[in-house]
């Protein structure tokens, strides 16, 4: 499986952009400001793949 790494991919644009590579098969790591804010980022979690 190929990895892609997304700069600011919890916003709305790279939330997108996250979608789409996920649904092309590949594994995505995303950076974050503050990984300990769970709420903030929930909605990438539950991206089909993630």
């Amino acid at each position: 499986m190929k990895k892609v790494g997304i700069i600011s991919g919890a916003g709305i644009i790279g939330s997108y952009i996250v979608k789409a590579i996920l649904d092309h098969g590949f594994a995505v790591n995303v950076s974050v400001t503050d990984s300990s804010i769970d709420d903030k980022y929930q909605h990438l979690m539950v991206l089909n793949k993630a």
